[in-house]
């Protein structure tokens, strides 16, 4: 089981270093390392996302999601969660709904509901979690594909934290919602991960931050195929070719 938030160490403004982090912190960190600057992000405080507004309220945390106007808000509910990002994109900024298992039958009106086309410099991202056990029986990648929306699914929590700043990048790009479906276990787990620094530095992290080594940074483009290319998002495992 994971620590406790007032028993952890804080992470979500470390510029580098390796460090135990949360699914919920990488989730958080992910929004603040993403050089697509994430304004808002809602969550319901229970179950798996519980952990998100936790580490939000801790006065650290305040003070960094502050310096990078980011603004974590609590929703009772996934429909709500994804009303709410969902009228932040549309006012043209960069949204992160959080939608638990559970609740993906009583948010799919608000799905459904999801624009088609977003105003630029708008972004909405539309994470959910899937529990093939114990769940509600519906296949996020399945709704996703109804819907028409990109889907990443991330393998691991360093790929969580990364699919946070690449599914604002595809929906900034191509001006639609994205959807990142993230199974059960992998929100309950921790992992040791290398930090990088926040988008917002500061002069004790601006060393690292000239260190650092991300990923490729392409240009922006409505070509969500190329840019899904560019980003190295799409892979797959086979065996050696026999020549």
């Amino acid at each position: 089981m994971a620590p406790s938030v007032s028993q952890r160490p804080f992470v979500l403004g470390c510029a580098e270093g390796r460090d135990l982090v949360t699914a919920a912190e990488s989730i958080l960190k992910g929004a603040l390392e993403s050089e697509i600057a994430i304004r808002t992000v809602v969550a319901p405080r229970r179950g798996a996302f519980a952990g998100v507004i936790e580490s939000s309220l801790a006065d650290a945390a305040v003070r960094v999601l502050t310096a990078h106007n980011c603004t974590v808000l609590t929703a009772p509910d996934g429909a709500r969660s994804v009303t709410l990002a969902t009228q932040a994109a549309r006012s043209g900024k960069v949204a992160l709904a959080l939608v638990p298992d559970d609740d993906v039958d009583a948010a799919m009106p608000a799905l459904d509901a999801l624009p088609r086309r977003l105003p630029a410099g708008g972004a909405l991202c539309i994470l959910i979690e899937e529990d093939p056990v114990a769940g509600s029986g519906f296949g996020a990648c399945s709704i996703a594909g109804r819907l028409d929306l990109p889907c990443l699914v991330p393998a691991d929590l360093a790929g969580l934290r990364d699919a946070i700043e690449h599914a604002a990048r595809l929906s900034r790009a191509g001006e639609r919602p994205v959807s990142v479906v993230v199974h059960a276990t992998l929100l309950r787990t921790t992992d040791t991960l290398e930090l990088r620094p926040n988008r917002v530095v500061t002069a004790l992290d601006a060393a690292a931050a000239m260190r650092r080594r991300r990923g490729p940074r392409p240009g922006e483009s409505t070509d969500l195929m190329r840019l899904l290319r560019r980003l190295e998002l799409n892979s797959c495992e086979g065996l050696p070719s026999p020549g």
